[in-house]
């Protein structure tokens, strides 16, 4: 049999065409409310207390991670003694010290040693950790400045403080943040996730693990940093993330298990992750943004985009958990960005093996409608690969069946039946839709409608009929559009084109139907992500329209 081209438009010479039960990881840690599982005391419940030197009081008594020491008054802190308390038998230090104009750094100190006395006050300081301590804690810190308030949160050695003339610091809060699942207080082979994320007004916040919210639901909030690391327990593997940041969109790459995603001075609009090695194979990682305007989005799921890039709106707060392979999705997965949300129209694409190198997830489509079949004889070799990269990447799915494939026609019931032998497994999931040109127009509206209703009947699902603009003139549709929706294709030109957000189209109607549901307006589109030309639609209708029209009826 052989395969016609994806809608092989067979009038070349015309320029019209045709064409929960949630599952979460084993058990959650005290970040979301749940009964942390037993771990060991040598990891867990670490934290620091600070003693500062304050001008003309001298040492005040040490106080708790997360008070101030010091005051937030004219008087200078002129020195520190922080100290790790809790826990026992972890190996490491907690370390610091301070700077002043004139001064210098004074030579760095830990555990509870003073740092130093400055009389005219401590201007900048720095507060790091080591050891095996380090390696499941970090250590946040801020400092206020008289005049200026509270300063953004840092971490892990980072300036805190200001050493422009006068800009004395007069208090600081120095707190410890778990990044393992043992130091929040879960077993040390336990599976599980955490993230962190950099506000842009407050600075880094503590750690937070499966489900709870980093970040802020709050329509003031922009994250601009972003970190995620997983616990694969006795499986092998970690986590991959990228940020699409305002003024350079993806273009920072992947970064990894704890490495900061993101830059301190512009807003984070987007996130993918994505987990590696064996807990891959084990665990869907999924994950979800709250996007001032539009509140908490759905869930979006493995390497697919959550948020609002494009729309210029910052993430606010982040979601993450892991779900066993097989087991239900945490909630939504519908519309996991901004214009699948909003959208009362969707931008996609249509392919066939003739793209056959195509990375889906790299091209910017809310939608993919792939070549499944043709006749009784032509199954496109990729279209299950090209459709599962599509869902994998968040993107909504159809598939099409090219109508009496040239050399291996059959009659409407067979070619029928051999479509959704092929497309089962996706039946509620992807739109189908019958490509109805080439040698199918010498067959009239009854074998499409012959097809359509098998379809139906087989699938419980009403499939959709593509055809060019002008056969919905040319023959009497009456019957077949009753009960099924129109995918209708015109080109103003050959000319390379990207999304049009109103496409051309003649002043002629489409025969029985008022309108198409979908319209292919352009054969030689060129998008980011792959080289060639590319089929080009528009769906008027929002994200959960396309779901219900791949929905049983």
């Amino acid at each position: 049999c052989l395969a016609w081209p994806a809608h092989a438009h067979a009038a070349a010479t015309a320029v019209q065409s045709a064409k929960s039960a949630t599952s979460l990881v084993a058990a959650q840690t005290a970040d979301s409310g749940d009964i942390a599982v037993a771990s060991d005391p040598v990891v867990s419940g670490v934290n620091v207390s600070v003693q500062a030197n304050v001008k003309g009081s001298g040492w005040k008594k040490a106080v708790a991670a997360g008070k101030i020491a010091g005051t937030k008054s004219k008087k200078a802190l002129r020195g520190l003694k922080v100290s790790l308390t809790g826990g026992t038998g972890l190996s490491g230090s907690v370390n610091y010290h301070v700077y002043a104009r004139g001064k210098g750094w004074k030579k760095a100190v830990k555990n509870g040693a003073s740092s130093g006395v400055i009389k005219k006050g401590v201007q900048v300081v720095k507060v790091w950790l080591d050891g095996d301590v380090a390696k499941h804690y970090d250590v946040l810190y801020r400092v206020y400045i008289k005049g200026k308030g509270w300063q953004p949160w840092v971490k892990n050695g980072s300036k805190a403080g200001s050493s422009k003339k006068g800009n004395y610091i007069s208090g600081i809060q120095v707190k410890l943040s778990p990044k393992t699942e043992e130091a929040a207080g879960r077993a040390a082979d336990a599976v599980g996730v955490r993230y962190e994320t950099r506000l842009e007004s407050t600075g880094w916040q503590v750690w937070k693990g499966n489900g709870a919210t980093a970040g802020k639901a709050s329509k003031k909030t922009v994250v601009n940093r972003v970190a995620v690391r997983v616990g694969a327990g006795t499986l092998t593997g970690g986590v991959q993330y990228r940020a699409y940041i305002k003024g350079t969109k993806w273009n920072q790459g992947w970064k990894a298990d704890g490495a900061a995603a993101g830059k301190s001075n512009k807003r984070i609009e987007a996130v993918q992750i994505k987990l590696t090695g064996l807990i891959a194979e084990e665990y869907d990682i999924y994950y979800r943004t709250y996007i001032p305007g539009y509140k908490w989005l759905d869930w979006a799921k493995n390497g697919a985009t959550a948020g609002a890039n494009g729309n210029k709106l910052p993430v606010a707060g982040l979601q993450v958990v892991l779900v066993k392979k097989g087991a239900a999705a945490p909630g939504p997965t519908l519309a996991p960005t901004v214009a699948l949300r909003k959208g009362k129209e969707l931008d996609g694409i249509d392919i066939s093996s003739w793209q056959a190198g195509i990375n889906v997830a790299n091209v910017p489509a809310d939608f993919v409608i792939v070549k499944a079949t043709g006749g009784t004889g032509y199954t496109n070799p990729y279209y299950r690969l090209h459709a599962d990269a599509a869902q994998k990447a968040g993107k909504l799915i159809g598939f099409y069946h090219f109508a009496r494939e040239a050399s291996c026609s059959g009659s409407a019931i067979d070619e029928a039946d051999y479509f959704v032998k092929a497309v089962s497994p996706y039946v509620g999931k992807a739109i189908l839709v019958l490509d109805w040109e080439a040698g199918a127009l010498l067959m009239g509206p009854s074998w499409a409608k012959k097809f359509l209703d098998r379809v139906y009947a087989k699938t419980g699902v009403r499939p959709r009929v593509y055809m060019s603009k002008s056969v919905t003139s040319s023959y009497n549709w009456s019957s077949v559009a009753k009960n099924y929706k129109l995918w209708v294709a015109q080109y103003p030109n050959y000319k390379k084109t990207g999304y049009q957000s109103k496409p051309w189209t003649d002043s002629n109607g489409y025969g029985a139907w008022s309108g198409p549901t979908i319209f292919q307006y352009a054969s030689t589109g060129r998008l980011s992500g792959y080289s060639g030309n590319l089929d080009l639609n528009k769906f008027y209708g929002t994200a959960a329209d396309w779901a219900k029209l791949a929905k049983k009826s």
